[in-house]
């Protein structure tokens, strides 16, 4: 009972709030399409914005005012949160906000509904908020296949368009692959993890009450184990799995086709968010859960953006 109660208390919901803001908001635009008639669904549009820019403007008065940022966690350590946490949420809804601005205008053009894109692009930006705070592989995966589900119709978002339909299509099938690649290596360092044979260092009473997949735990596993094989296969297929995300090569193939047949507000949402996601979680897990591999991780890293650069300037 007192663990429930523990675990109970550690869930705080109100450190979400920006979050749950957001989807909340996308609810209500959505709504707002369902039930408006035809003439009025450009109004959907226009909340969209003025929703998130007061969003913003309380989010950074909270930030500067209210609440002073200090590192802290929440839901048992699933979460944590902190200046840079709070900085990318801030990068993030700001962005939404530009491409909610091109959207509507796109839209207008095209004659394509509001309320549909403007709920998809706010719950992909909800997902990326939740996504740059993980710290545990359950919340990064979830909170990253979040973000898919909800980019996969943006990119084929203009059904009238074939480039757009193909593309979409595409951008589905590997980001199929690419989470495929980061689910296998999660579950490769969940199968070694879950071997107390593997923990070496890590005492009994440190273990207790750790969760296997939280960054802090596989730190230390993999500090213990460094030359554990099947927990390096790990770590590259993670790091393989983001790689398909910031489109670097050679997992770089889907990013022309995708980038060239998707609406031009959702190209440039990619291009600034989705990479920006990508990076940082990227840098999370370097500097963290990753630390202790460095010495084998960095020739990796040098192979992976020296053939980036190469094929990005001489690729045709």
């Amino acid at each position: 009972m007192e663990d429930f109660l523990r675990f109970s208390n550690d869930n705080l919901w109100s450190e979400l709030w920006p979050e749950l803001t957001l989807a909340l908001g996308a609810v209500l635009i959505l709504l707002i399409q369902l039930f408006s008639n035809k003439a009025a669904t450009n109004i959907c549009g226009r909340l969209a914005v003025l929703f998130q820019v007061v969003l913003l403007g309380y989010l950074l008065l909270d930030y500067l005012l209210i609440h002073h940022t200090f590192d802290r966690s929440s839901f048992s350590g699933m979460l944590r949160h902190g200046f840079q946490g709070d900085l990318m949420r801030t990068f993030f809804l700001l962005a939404s906000i530009c491409v909610s601005i091109l959207g509507n205008r796109f839209l207008l053009t095209n004659k394509l509904k509001t309320g549909e894109f403007h709920h998809l692009t706010m719950l992909a930006t909800a997902g990326l908020m939740l996504l740059c705070q993980s710290a545990n592989f359950i919340v990064l995966f979830v909170a990253l296949e979040t973000v898919a589900l909800a980019f996969y119709p943006l990119v084929a978002f203009d059904r009238s368009s074939s480039k757009s339909l193909e593309a979409g299509i595409k951008y589905l099938i590997f980001g199929a692959l690419s989470s495929s690649l980061l689910l296998l290596g999660i579950v490769l360092i969940y199968g070694v993890g879950s071997n107390p044979g593997a923990w070496g260092a890590i005492s009994p009473s440190t273990n207790i009450g750790m969760d296997i997949l939280s960054f802090e735990f596989v730190g230390l596993l993999l500090e213990a184990n460094q030359t554990n094989l099947l927990l390096r296969s790990g770590v590259v297929l993670v790091l393989a799995g983001l790689a398909f995300k910031i489109g670097a090569a050679p997992f770089q193939i889907w990013v022309p086709d995708v980038y060239h047949g998707s609406p031009t507000p959702i190209t440039a949402f990619l291009a600034v968010s989705s990479k920006a996601a990508g990076f940082f979680l990227l840098l999370n897990l370097v500097n963290g859960p990753f630390d202790s591999m460095s010495e084998f991780l960095l020739p990796l890293f040098g192979f992976i953006a020296t053939f980036t650069i190469l094929f990005g300037n001489l690729g045709l």
